[in-house]
């Protein structure tokens, strides 16, 4: 629940682009682990394995991935188990630059990335849960209308002076 905590210091306007992103944008949005990883540090509370999945989630196997390009066992099951249902999520919601795939495309085209890019074994154990027919249908929640839900109280983020972007207080 907690892994993409740090695209919270985003702006929505990034993170819903629909045209492709500049290279500036793509290191802004790279941000987000370590910026989720900081804000739970600062919430306390949440054990060190958290903070580091939530700092690895987007590693890859091979070492492509970020933000530090962790490679095999250097990245944590935990961080793993989070890629991978970070893949699936990413590929089977509707976004704003690419529509929605079915369950069973998105396990195909993780298939593809098993061994190189993400843990085989954990995605076996993985397609098998999402291709059964209980978890497979597709009931989107209802969407509620947007409102400003850090328009007043006490925030843990505070602006970084000159700039728009947030950092943990």
């Amino acid at each position: 629940l907690l892994h993409d905590i740090g695209k919270m210091l985003i702006p929505v306007s990034l993170l819903d682009k629909a045209g492709r992103l500049d290279h500036g944008e793509v290191v802004r949005i790279r941000e987000h682990p370590e910026l989720g990883a900081k804000i739970l540090q600062k919430q306390g509370g949440v054990d060190p394995v958290v903070v580091r999945a939530v700092r690895s989630h987007h590693e890859y196997l091979d070492g492509s991935g970020y933000p530090f390009g962790l490679k095999g066992e250097r990245i944590s099951p935990l961080s793993r188990m989070l890629t991978i249902a970070d893949i699936f999520t990413a590929l089977t919601e509707r976004r704003a630059y690419k529509p929605e795939k079915s369950p069973s495309e998105a396990i195909a085209i993780m298939a593809g990335m098993a061994g190189s890019k993400i843990d085989a074994g954990l995605l076996a154990v993985f397609r098998s849960a999402v291709l059964n027919t209980a978890f497979a249908r597709r009931h989107p929640p209802p969407r509620s209308p947007g409102r400003p839900i850090l328009k007043e109280g006490i925030h843990p983020l505070r602006p970084e002076e000159g700039t728009s972007r947030w950092t943990v207080a």
